[in-house]
């Protein structure tokens, strides 16, 4: 499958240097791999960076419900004036909250306030569980975005690279054109061919000239297109390293799809949006039962014409929910239908993996195929042209036949850049469809076999 990849190689290298370099006195290229193209578009990107933050906002929130099953302690200060007994409360918001009953005077008083979390049927506990699965859903969140822009930046990259190589197809057609003019021009000057051939040469070779033009303002706008992918200064020349190359390919279908369902962050972001809403339905469920709390509070007061005072109370706190007008249930049955929901949603994610991996896959291995025949179809116009060069230059074949050769060997040389395109492409689409690390995807090195052959004509 890959025997002839080497002449594919020499062919892509060169074009991106020579779309890099740009005008004389142009600033240097930047060398610019397919690993740091992708470093620098996580770097930059305004998504990577929300996603990032709602993994801390969530790791918060995770810290947060921990917190409730910790002992808290309040201090609280009353000063007031009053002839009559009355309640104050300590300011809203602060845990514990602490009351203190007027003595009928004014008075100055100094409090402490420890609530202990003994038992809550479990209504804390889930609280904690669901907030950790919410956590690893924010975090898988941030892998899916990763890996979007990974793969964002890789196609940007594989159409630069495609771009570049057609360049250097264009090229090679323009410098066959310059040899066929002047092979004409020769036999006309020799008496030995037609003026309506050297004019059907030059009107060859035009055309060759439009049609680098063109592929050269494809590379241009290619390389401009992966500097705003990847975040990179769009002023800034591009050279790129990582070669078009075919990459070897492991594993079968089902072993790409168990992998997808292991692995995908969608698929693991739904498993821990349904966790989180399971102990959510069990904190619901708890908020029925007995709450036990262990409280103790300590008092220093100074009442107005009296003595100071100094005291503590500690004890137990046992709380029976009795009614509360169906608050409670309404929470059970809204915790039911959110898990009925999100249900619903990692079945999608699971279906959507499998249809993901089994559509890369085809594309993979029709692009394959498509590989074989392109270069099988490259050999023999490469032949052909060969053959057709030679007799045309010795008197013995027409012009129209090699025109007619060198169209089906530029064809030939654009269907195997675009079937490696396109086999690299299905690629990166089926790591992302099977949740592989991304940076571990674009890293892997191509695999090459055999050793290049010189360049010969326009082998």
């Amino acid at each position: 499958m890959l025997r002839n990849i080497q002449v594919v190689l020499l062919m892509v290298v060169a074009p991106a240097s020579v779309l890099a370099q740009g005008p004389p006195g142009s600033p240097a290229a930047r060398p610019l791999s397919l690993a740091a193209a992708v470093q620098a578009a996580l770097g930059a990107s305004p998504l990577v960076q929300a996603a990032g933050a709602d993994v801390a906002m969530a790791a918060s929130e995770s810290r947060m419900a921990r917190s409730l099953t910790r002992p808290q302690l309040s201090a609280t200060t009353f000063g007031a004036a009053s002839n009559s007994a009355g309640i104050l409360q300590s300011a809203p918001g602060v845990m514990p909250q602490a009351l203190m009953i007027s003595p009928g005077r004014a008075f100055v008083d100094q409090n402490l306030t420890l609530m202990v979390p003994l038992s809550t049927g479990g209504r804390l506990e889930s609280g904690v569980r669901a907030s950790r699965e919410r956590e690893r859903a924010a975090s898988s969140d941030l892998a899916t975005v990763r890996a979007e822009t990974v793969l964002r930046v890789t196609d940007a990259y594989l159409r630069a690279q495609l771009a570049v190589t057609m360049v250097s197809a264009a090229e090679s057609r323009r410098s066959a054109t310059v040899t066929m003019v002047a092979n004409a021009r020769a036999l006309a000057e020799a008496g030995k061919g037609l003026d309506a051939t050297l004019q059907r040469a030059r009107a060859e070779q035009a055309d060759a000239e439009r049609a680098l033009l063109t592929a050269r303002a494809g590379g241009e706008k290619a390389l401009l297109d992966l500097a705003l992918a990847s975040g990179v200064e769009g002023d800034t020349a591009l050279m790129l390293t990582t070669p078009l190359a075919m990459t070897a390919l492991t594993g079968d279908l089902a072993a790409w799809q168990s992998r997808s369902l292991q692995h995908r962050p969608e698929v693991l972001a739904a498993t821990a949006r349904l966790e989180a809403a399971r102990h959510e339905a069990a904190g619901a469920r708890a908020a029925g039962a007995p709450q036990l709390y262990g409280m103790a509070m300590a008092d220093g007061m100074v009442p107005d014409g009296m003595s100071p005072q100094a005291g503590y109370t500690a004890g137990l706190v046992l709380t029976i929910p009795l009614l509360d007008g169906g608050e409670r249930k309404a929470g059970r049955e809204r915790a039911a239908a959110a898990q009925a929901r999100l249900n619903a949603v990692l079945l999608q994610a699971t279906l959507q993996a499998r249809s993901d991996v089994g559509q890369a896959w085809i594309d993979l291995t029709t692009s394959a195929a498509a590989y074989e025949s392109a270069t099988s179809a490259q050999a023999a116009s490469q032949t052909s042209f060969d053959i057709t060069t030679l007799r045309v230059q010795n008197g013995k074949g027409l012009l129209v036949e090699q025109l007619d050769a060198l169209a089906a060997l530029t064809q030939a040389r654009a269907a195997v850049f675009q079937a490696i395109y396109e086999h690299e492409a299905a690629l990166a689409r089926l790591h992302r469809a099977a949740g592989d690390d991304p940076l571990t995807a674009v890293g892997a090195a191509p695999v090459q076999t055999g050793s290049p052959k010189p360049n010969g004509g326009l082998r």
